[in-house]
């Protein structure tokens, strides 16, 4: 009994341990967890489940959800009826019933975009794999890893369509798969679209297989039936599809057509013979837009017709892949594509090819296509068989001293370019030319066998023309091999009018490999005045003669870019006239390192040369493009910069150039722009010489120029002016659109130390200045003006200006300035009264041996004044004319005060400003004395001892030219009164003193 009792315990454990096992198994609970599980090691599918009920003869799976690759799958629920522990033991799938009905595929998310980029495989993976597993047909690759057979099918469901165009309505219907037995299945679909053009599309189709084991097939077949209708086709389309497979004892055949009507749109035929294990076949097209259209769900095609027909033949590792034959596409609105593709107009390709793919080589044996449009546009075509490696990107001919391929251009048109330039309108006439290509260092040389030309060129961006009528012609060759690439361009020129416009010769090439950059050099000649005839430069300069070259070398590298250029402009002349004003040559050597982020780091040492002299200017730092501003941060430095040299290049503006720059004009005239607009940045200073004139220089300029909210400030702006004089300026100018003279000035100017004398000789070199000595200038500056350059010229404010030394010729009084009788007699009187003063040494009153005498001296002392202290107060106003007030002059002898005006006459320079001024002149020691005699003196002293003058001082004429031929009058005359000459005596004088002088 024990023996017996062990057993049964045993086995009644075992069973136990089954029950239990099975009632784990079929739990649901149980069955749900392990089928989250698996789903949880494909996160790809992006699903989750409801539930999962597992019973012996049944399947249920509830709330299915998966999202892949932009696609959602939704299933509420799906019931299989097959014996689960057969299928799950004996690899025996014996489905009596599937049904899944309510289910949704909604395809609206998937990404829509043209531009977004495919994902591809390299071409050596492909090729790889395909080594790996030769192919040995179509049906062992569909052989079942279990037995199978599928008696009932009910799928039910709705497909929602890309792009918002529509929903299908999908029922999939049939059975009867099974080993001996051929099935069916019944396919149906409604969709409703919501073009109105093709709004509805129905697909009926029967797919039959035929398995001669439970795990192979020996035949498919498929039917499709596809009718569209709409607004655009109210009688609709149909199309009929037909493809099948099949397999026999020798090999394997296939073939699918596509026909509307009678008509073959699509056929394909290939075999696959078992004892050949060769995949040979042919192919044929015909086919239109019109026959496409209407099953596009709504997206836009353009007109085409696509006919041709040839041979495809493959090994059975599709090593190796043939494809030969003839084909003819034409096309038309191919901006149905893409916008800028409707330039290019109707299109016609014709081709004979015969090209073999061998692993990872492409094998050329023959291709001929022409392209036209509404006239030939080009062809290629090659001249023996080659072959291009992509794994070792080496190309080989058959015979490398004989020429692989030709393209003929017999007329592009320049309207193609036009999807290549966004931003740009461009019109002409067709490119011509002819390249050829050969072989080179196991690469590819192809060069211009005759140069490409294109005539009548006219370039414009958002309607502003930039060339017009502009001719050019291309030489040049591109060199591709393994070790990289490079194109040469040997001569390309642009010509407008007869005259050329520019030249250009360059390189550019990167060497293969990661990490290596793109590099370019070149040189470029350009006739300056014909360049600035064309509209991008209308009106920039005015020239009529000048030249610029320029030699660059450029490099690439990621988002980094290096630039450096040698610039230099030369012969520059305004005024085609003989003997017109010589203008500097111009000479840079510019580097820009330009960063990923758009930030540029400039330096450019400039020079100008004329008339031997050299001016140096170099500009540094840094600029920064963002969101239509740019930033500034630089410095510019000199040695050496002569004012005149750069001035003189203003001669190249054009009139009216200073004013401030307008937009084009859109609805109305478009508001006027700064120079500066749109930037914001610091520009620091330090100029070491800055030459005005031979007679006039400053140095040691320095100081920072800031750029903020529209605003031009100087910050601590100083130079030192002639040999002991300093300069400060703090202010801004600010600019005002709405304002009728938008730019405001507004500073405060300190001087110490300053001579004004060279300034003076600068601006008038034809007389004296009118003042010398060491002043201290304090002032509050302000004005405005419509044109930048004009807004020091119209400064306004006070200015306070002292010296304590110097030389006076604000009087320019001569006695020789009264009538020509008077004149010649007081100068014998002032000469003989010269001579004794010469002989005698005496000046006291005592020692006055005549009126002409007394006056000769006074005239004398007035034009110069030496003099101890000067001061005077100028105050100009709006309208530019000037107040002149609290003059005061001390010398020793003599002391002068007064006070005048200037006014201003708009449109001339301010030496041209009209002068009146009125001077007190008091005396005392040996010029009161003078004064006296000659009964000019008043008595009564003032606090420092002068004694008055009753002889009033009015000065007119120009600040450019003063006038003081009153005051000269005046003191002439007062010998004349003394005297008691009358006027008719004074005649008589002056012919009397005529026959006395030399030569009459």
């Amino acid at each position: 009994m024990k023996p017996f009792r062990l057993v049964f315990i045993g086995t009644a454990a075992i069973v136990a341990i089954l029950l239990v096992g099975a009632a784990v198994i079929f739990n649901g609970a149980f069955q749900t967890w392990a089928a989250r599980r698996a789903l949880a090691s494909r996160p790809d599918l992006h699903a989750t489940i409801g539930s999962v009920a597992a019973g012996l003869g049944r399947v249920v799976v509830r709330d299915f959800h998966a999202a892949p690759s932009g696609l959602v799958f939704t299933v509420p629920q799906l019931e299989a009826e097959l014996p689960v522990p057969s299928a799950a033991l004996r690899k025996k799938v014996i489905v009596s019933r599937l049904v899944a009905k309510g289910w949704t595929l909604d395809l609206s998310k998937l990404a829509m975009d043209d531009d977004a980029p495919a994902a591809t495989v390299p071409s050596t993976a492909i090729a790889a794999s395909a080594a790996s597993q030769a192919f040995a047909g179509l049906f062992p690759t569909l052989r079942l890893p279990v037995d199978l057979a599928l008696d009932g099918v009910q799928l039910e469901g709705d497909v929602i369509l890309p792009g918002a165009a529509g929903r299908a309505h999908v029922t999939i219907t049939g059975g009867r798969l099974a080993a001996g037995s051929e099935a069916k299945f019944d396919l149906a679909s409604h969709a409703a679209l919501a073009d109105p053009k093709v709004n509805a599309l129905e697909l009926h189709g029967t797919l039959t297989a035929a398995m001669d084991s439970p795990r192979t097939f020996t035949r498919f077949g498929l039917k499709l039936d596809a009718a569209a209708s709409g607004a655009q086709f109210p009688a609709g389309v149909r199309l009929t599809a037909d493809a099948a497979a099949q397999r026999d004892a020798n090999g394997e055949s296939y073939a699918a057509a596509v026909v509307e009507g009678e008509r073959a749109l699509l056929g394909v035929k290939a075999a696959f013979p078992s004892s050949a294990s060769r995949l040979e076949g042919t192919w044929k097209l015909d086919l239109r837009d019109s026959d496409v259209v209407p099953f596009a769900l709504g997206h836009a095609l353009p007109e085409f017709t696509v006919a041709g027909e040839g041979r495809v033949e493959a090994d059975a590792s599709f090593a190796a892949l043939r494809a030969s034959g003839k084909i003819e596409m034409a096309a038309n609105q191919l901006g149905a594509l893409r916008r800028e593709l409707s330039a290019i107009g109707p299109l016609k390709i014709v081709a004979d090819f015969d090209l073999t793919q061998r692993s990872h080589a492409l094998a050329i044996e023959r291709f001929d296509a022409a392209i036209a449009g509404e006239k030939p546009v080009a062809t290629v075509r090659s001249l023996q068989s080659f072959t291009l490696d992509f794994e070792t990107r080496r190309l080989a001919a058959a015979d490398p001293a004989r020429e692989l391929f030709g393209v003929v251009l017999q007329g592009l048109p320049l309207a193609w370019a036009g999807p290549f330039l966004p931003d740009l309108a461009i019109a002409g006439g067709d490119i011509r030319g002819e390249l050829v290509a050969t072989t080179r260092s196991d690469g590819l040389l192809v060069q211009a066998r005759a140069p490409l030309t294109a005539g009548g060129i006219s370039l414009a961006r958002a309607g502003r023309p930039l060339l017009r009528d502009v001719d050019v012609t291309l030489a040049a060759s591109a060199d591709y091999a393994p070790q990289g690439w490079q194109t040469e361009v040997d001569r390309f020129t642009a010509q407008s009018g007869g005259k050329i416009l520019f030249t250009l010769e360059g390189k550019a090439g990167r060497l293969a490999g990661a990490g290596q950059p793109l590099k370019a050099t070149g040189k470029l000649a350009a006739d300056l005045p014909a360049l600035l005839v064309q509209p991008a430069a209308a009106r920039a300069l005015v020239l009529a003669r000048g030249t610029a070259t320029a030699t660059f070398v450029a490099s690439v590298l990621g988002g980094k870019r290096e630039l450096q250029a040698d610039l230099a402009v030369g012969d520059l002349a305004a005024d085609p006239q003989p003997g017109a004003e010589k203008l500097p040559a111009i000479s840079t050597n510019v580097r820009a390192d330009i960063a990923a982020d758009g930030r540029v780091t400039l330096h450019a040492p400039i020079a100008l040369e004329r008339d031997g002299r050299k001016s140096d200017l170099a500009i540094a730092g840094s600029i920064m493009s963002a969101k239509g501003r740019i930033a500034v941060d630089a410095q510019v430095t000199s040695t050496n910069f002569v004012v005149d040299d750069a001035k003189v290049l203003a001669a190249l503006l054009p009139t009216g150039a200073g004013a401030a720059p307008e937009r084009a004009p859109t609805n109305g005239p478009a508001a006027p722009t700064p120079p500066w607009a749109g930037v914001s940045g610091s520009i620091a200073l330090a100029l070491k010489k800055v030459v005005y004139s031979d007679s006039f220089q400053a140095s040691d300029v320095s100081g920072t120029l800031r750029l903020e909210d529209g605003t031009l400030k100087f910050e601590r702006l100083q130079a030192g002016v002639g040999d002991t004089g300093e300069a400060k300026l703090d202010g801004a100018v600010k600019f005002d659109p709405s304002a009728p003279q938008p730019y405001t000035l507004a500073a405060d100017l300190a001087m110490k130390e300053f001579d004004p004398a060279p300034l003076l000789r600068a601006f008038n070199p034809k007389q004296p200045p009118p003042v010398e000595g060491k002043f201290n200038v304090a002032s509050k500056l302000g004005g405005s003006a419509r044109d930048l350059s004009e807004l020091a010229a119209n400064a306004t404010g006070d200015f306070q200006l002292t010296s304590t030394g110097g030389v006076f010729r604000g009087l320019p009084v001569s006695v020789s300035k009264v009538t020509e009788t008077t004149s010649r007699l007081a100068s014998w009187m002032a000469s003989a009264g010269n001579a004794i003063v010469a002989l005698t040494g005496r000046k006291d009153g005592g020692d006055i041996s005549s009126d002409a005498q007394a006056v000769a001296e006074i005239a004398k002392g007035l034009n110069p004044i030496a003099y101890d202290q000067l001061s005077v107060v100028v105050s100009r106003d709006a309208t530019l004319s000037a107040v002149l007030k609290d003059f005061t002059l001390i010398s020793p002898e003599i002391r002068l005060s007064g006070s005048g005006q200037t006014l201003h006459t708009p449109g001339k320079p301010v030496l041209d400003d009209t002068l009146a001024m009125e001077f007190k002149l008091r005396a005392r020691g040996h010029y009161a004395e003078l004064l006296k005699y000659v009964g000019a003196l008043d008595l009564q002293p003032d606090e420092l001892g002068y004694l008055g003058c009753n002889v009033p001082m009015k000065i007119g004429g120009t600040l450019g030219a003063p006038d003081a031929s009153d005051a000269s009058t005046r003191i002439a005359s007062l010998a004349l009164k003394k005297s008691g000459l009358t006027e008719k005596a004074m005649e008589k004088a002056g012919e009397w003193l005529a026959k006395l002088r030399p030569g009459k």
